[in-house]
């Protein structure tokens, strides 16, 4: 472990703007349930529009943080290496505060595109292109994962999602929750102390299975070994580390085999 004096204090300075900024929460709109079945109808009927998203009145993060975190890299830039890995995480944490700030503007994409896209156009050129072509392919397997298909909140069914997430979490001896998370845009979701599973979508066999394997290998064990690291940084995560984690999660799908055409496309759109 390092033993430069400014780690304590930059780990608990990050980790409490961390514990406020909470961007899925704030970019997932309210209404997202309801409002998916209407552009999908109006698509049937020919007539697509635009969305019409709304938002919890939630405040934003304070402004004196953004400040505060701008100051703090500026500083930990000029004390080491390892200052500057700290460095990155809080100007990351700053951006993603100014775009809670901007929910539902249009300038909002400016940012979206600076935290997610950096800095390189032909990165996102290549991301683009990759998605169209996972777009276009043809799911020709059977949907929602093929078989009996299960809703993924019933606790009583030994097969459901939060059943068998459960489960699992309990085999690995992991500190967190499962719950059951109303308008969950995604089947399962890894947050802090808790795995959120999505309330009353109708999945098949292998999507659960899918699903255990991407938020328990992919999220729930790296946060459980992070937090048990003595550098703050690891629990608190690195500048683009949730992206990473996100692109090593779906290398393990590739590897188990849940990676085919209907996954592909469903990625792609």
């Amino acid at each position: 472990m390092s033993s430069e004096a400014w780690i304590g204090s930059a780990d608990r300075a990050l980790a409490l703007a961390a514990d406020e900024i909470k961007l899925i929460r704030a970019m997932t709109p309210s209404n997202a349930a309801a409002e998916l079945v209407g552009l999908e109808q109006a698509f049937r009927r020919g007539s697509p529009r635009l969305p019409r998203w709304e938002y919890d009145p939630a405040p934003p993060p304070r402004p004196e943080l953004t400040l505060a975190l701008e100051r703090l890299a500026d500083f930990l830039e000029a004390a080491s290496p390892l200052g500057r890995v700290y460095a990155a995480r809080a100007r990351e944490l700053g951006l993603e505060a100014a775009m809670i700030e901007r929910v539902g503007s249009p300038t909002l994409g400016e940012l979206a595109v600076r935290r997610f896209a950096g800095d390189s156009p032909q990165d996102l050129e290549v991301a683009d292109a990759l998605a169209e072509r996972w777009a276009g392919e043809t799911a020709s397997g059977e949907g929602h994962g093929g078989g009996v298909l299960i809703r993924t909140c019933d606790a009583q069914h030994p097969s459901s999602l939060v059943s068998v997430m459960s489960r699992e979490a309990g085999r690995a001896k992991l500190p967190v929750r499962v719950v059951v998370q109303p308008g969950l845009a995604s089947l399962a979701a890894t947050g802090d102390g808790a795995i959120l599973v999505a309330e009353g979508k109708w999945i098949g066999q292998r999507d659960v299975d899918r699903t255990v394997l991407h938020e328990i290998a992919g999220h729930a064990l790296p946060r459980a070994r992070a937090e048990s690291m003595a550098l703050g940084i690891y629990a608190v995560g690195t500048a683009r580390g949730i992206d990473d984690q996100e692109g090593r999660a779906l290398l393990i799908e590739e590897s188990a085999g849940f990676l085919d055409a209907p996954r592909r496309r469903e990625l792609g759109l």
